[in-house]
């Protein structure tokens, strides 16, 4: 979105800046995922010619910078201290 100074708002009004139509009600999960994604395949067409630099866009998360932050316990949640050795052993 910051690479597309044109657009402003939230989804609905980007979505009607570039004139997609909405399924559904607003702040409706399948409504919104799909507008997204609509805006989203709209958007790599119109501004980024098809293509999108993934080193210049991949992983990053608007608010969250350039990185993101591993747990020491990361291994341990959501199902327990045991888990990944349960699920090795399943394999």
């Amino acid at each position: 979105m910051k690479s597309c100074k044109q657009l402003q708002g939230g989804l609905q009004d980007i979505a009607d800046q570039m004139k997609i139509k909405r399924v559904g009600r607003q702040h409706q999960a399948g409504s919104d995922s799909l507008l997204t994604g609509q805006a989203f395949f709209k958007m790599r067409s119109l501004f980024f010619e098809d293509v999108v630099d993934p080193d210049k866009f991949s992983g990053k998360i608007w608010g969250l910078g350039d990185s993101c932050e591993i747990r020491k316990d990361a291994d341990q949640a959501p199902y327990g201290p045991d888990a990944i050795q349960r699920f090795k052993s399943s394999e």
